[in-house]
């Protein structure tokens, strides 16, 4: 039984368990000829089961990275219609602008009808878009509706919370694409856009969760592409005079500071798109279509780091919600002085409509939305390939509820091929067409700054953020981030099956990578992450090749009590027995019951120096777990378990061993208490050297002992 995604439940460990069924006679049958980009980009122009498979995945994922999609589109056409190795389309050799044909090829057949304007009715749109903070190209699925309507249809949103939506956008676009948290404060306080306090806490947090807002601090909101997307139409329609075109697309451009500016005739470009023009003409700068004035790239990188530093000029709002903007602009001259923020919205408040009326020492409203980032919980899931982290995510997920809870994974930051290093190893020479495999195991091949951000980012909106990854043990800059990590382990052979099983890999596998690349870094990790969790209380590991029931979700659901329940550590560290009682504090407990095993000075006769303990961690993880378990059958109505045992050296008079347990009446707590310790000191692979004081005199200084041996004497 494996917790892989792509496994279904009650599956046994038998590596065939489909009689004669051999997954590398079948592949070695198919054949690894690269079909040619010709070949793949015209069956994009047809709309085929390929393009519906793509539409299941953008169902999945509204907007996704332009090469995601082109990669998907390749792997099902080559494998499903033309029944080519999974692996055979990696070999069809493609230029970017080739990449780019091959997106807006596939993004005009599925909203058209061969090239024609659709006449059946399919409601969907798909739109090419650039993030205009980073050169990224995303395809977003939308809607075929081209007004705002969408946002209430697909949002279901109330009026006023409509109304709320469209003054912030535009807002946003009179400004520099982002809009302050207290002006958003103080408009919900007047119709049509009146909403209470929390209301808009929870309005805020959705919209930012669909990708309509990002926030980046608790103050700013910024916009989003999916908004300009979707509401291009109605921006342009309502705001003519006040947008800012792109020079090159002609499109809305959104974050004025994020782009390529003329000095003299001030006409703006997007920075991607200015970039492009430069690549495709192979010169480091361009001319202004206006005034032939020449920019350099140089320049341009100049500009938006000094409009980043000072900021961009606000454009004039219109008429319709100048009182909003009068409002705005008032809080941002007076920033400084709380007293004055407090009046102007009180002033606009129903409850206190005048300046007579008001309160001069009123403290301003602190609303939920900006508690967010100091509440949010960031818990990772670390460990072995196709061990199972994504589907125990998503357990956790729907444990602490989906509304709350989100589920961030590395493979989206991963680099690509271009820029990640090469590996020349001997295979790979045989086993290879290109003759080297690509480093995508070690840490250099994630995009560690945008990884960091996307969590930060995502902890001002979810309570629980979910991170999964099997290096992410590996970046110091996101284990500071986590609360708790938790390493899932694997044995080779299971590891390899469940490896070979999988079939969703973009790019697949490359023959040799996974013995090769792939399960060689793992072990490297998963020893860098053992040295690291023995100084750091927030690691702790959880071995999950051989599940306890045959049921997929059983076991699922039986790992999630483990990881949350049974608090195992094994540390160098000076063991606080009141931490680990507040570890198995629980308000359906009324007795918790704790062991505090310590350093004596004597033993058999002998002057005891200090102790110090030693084990094979992965081991005693795994028998502690066990323990647990065995416990818990037992007495079922044990509610928390923590076991931390103390490594390295330890004088006389320190905690070596704390157990706590809790229950709700205290004879089950002191019981399995007891129970624990005897099992530990029974079979835990831990050591314990006893170094003496006399020991020289008498000819032996010190003595190792295993727990078995301690318990016989």
């Amino acid at each position: 039984m494996d917790l892989s995604d792509d496994e279904p439940a009650n599956v046994t460990d038998d590596p065939t368990p489909h009689d004669d069924f051999d997954l590398h006679s079948v592949l070695a049958n198919l054949s690894t000829e690269a079909p040619t980009f010709e070949k793949i980009l015209r069956a994009s122009t047809k709309f085929h089961d390929s393009h519906r498979y793509l539409i299941n995945q953008f169902l999945l994922e509204p907007t996704m990275m332009r090469k995601k999609m082109n990669l998907l589109f390749a792997k099902h056409i080559s494998t499903v219609a033309w029944g080519l190795h999974p692996e055979a389309f990696m070999r069809t050799q493609i230029t970017p602008e080739q990449s780019g044909e091959l997106s807006r090829s596939l993004v005009k057949t599925m909203n058209t009808t061969d090239g024609a304007v659709k006449k059946d009715f399919r409601p969907w749109r798909f739109v090419i878009s650039t993030d205009e903070k980073s050169p990224t190209e995303y395809v977003t699925m939308t809607g075929c509706t081209r007004n705002s309507s969408i946002i209430s249809e697909a949002s279901s949103l109330t009026k006023s919370e409509r109304a709320l939506f469209l003054a912030i956008l535009e807002e946003m676009m009179c400004e520099d694409g982002t809009c302050k948290m207290s002006w958003i404060h103080s408009i919900i306080q007047k119709e049509p856009h009146k909403i209470t306090g929390p209301k808009c806490d929870e309005f805020m947090t959705r919209m930012a969760r669909q990708k309509y807002f990002t926030l980046f601090n608790p103050d700013i909101v910024e916009i989003a592409p999916r908004t300009i997307v979707e509401l291009e139409p109605w921006l342009r329609a309502t705001m003519p005079g006040s947008l800012k075109i792109c020079e090159f697309c002609r499109r809305i451009i959104s974050r004025p500071i994020y782009t390529a500016e003329c000095g003299k005739c001030h006409s703006l470009s997007h920075f991607n798109c200015f970039k492009n023009a430069t690549v495709l003409s192979k010169q480091d700068r361009m001319e202004c279509s206006k005034c032939n004035e020449t920019l350099t790239l140089d320049e341009v990188n100049d500009q938006i780091v000094i409009k980043r530093t000072s900021g961009v000029a606000r454009v004039p709002s219109r008429n319709l919600r100048q009182s909003t903007s009068i409002r705005a602009r008032s809080e941002d001259k007076s920033d400084n002085d709380d007293n004055d923020v407090v009046a102007k919205i009180e002033v606009d408040s129903d409850e206190e409509p005048g300046p007579s009326r008001r309160v001069p020492k009123a403290r301003p409203q602190v609303y939920l939305f900006q508690m967010i980032p100091k509440t949010c919980t960031i818990f990772a899931l670390a460990g072995c390939t196709n061990s199972g982290k994504s589907t125990l995510a998503k357990e956790f997920q729907r444990y602490f509820g989906t509304a709350e809870t989100t589920i961030i994974n590395q493979d989206e930051f991963y680099k690509t091929e271009d820029e990640v290093d090469k590996i020349y190893h001997p295979a790979a020479v045989t086993l290879t067409e290109q003759g080297y495999y690509w480093s995508f195991d070690e840490k250099e091949a994630i995009n560690i700054d945008q990884f960091k951000e996307r969590i930060l980012q995502e902890s001002k909106v979810y309570k629980n953020v979910i991170i999964d990854g099997n290096m992410i043990t590996e970046m110091d800059e996101i284990v500071e981030l986590c609360d708790q990590i938790v390493v899932l382990t694997l044995d080779f052979k299971t590891c390899r099956r469940r490896r070979e099983a999988r079939t969703d890999y973009v790019p697949p596998d490359t023959p040799g990578y996974f013995e090769n690349v792939a399960f060689p870094a793992y072990l490297r990790h998963l020893e860098n992450a053992r040295k690291r969790s023995r100084t750091d209380p927030k690691i702790t590991f959880i071995d999950v090749s051989g599940p306890r029931f045959e049921n997929k979700s059983e076991s699922i659901q039986d790992f999630r009590r483990q990881i949350l329940n049974d608090h195992i550590k094994l540390t160098d560290l000076k063991i606080e027995v009141g931490v680990v009682d507040q570890l198995v504090s629980h308000p359906s407990c009324g007795a918790i019951s704790t062991f505090n095993g310590v350093t004596r000075d004597n033993h058999a006769g002998k002057k005891v120096v200090h102790l110090s303990y030693d084990c094979h961690d992965l081991m005693a993880y795994k028998k502690l777990r066990g323990i647990c378990s065995e416990v818990r059958k037992e007495l079922p109505d044990i509610k928390e378990i923590a076991i931390f045992h103390r490594l390295g050296r330890v004088d006389v008079g320190e905690s070596s061993v704390v157990i706590s347990t809790s229950s709700p009446h205290r004879k089950t707590s002191i019981e399995a208490t007891g129970r624990l310790i005897d099992l530990l000191k029974d079979q835990a692979p831990i050591f314990k050297y006893e170094e003496y004081s006399n020991g020289e005199t008498e000819g032996v200084k010190g003595v190792w002992k295993s727990n078995i041996e301690d318990c016989k004497n």
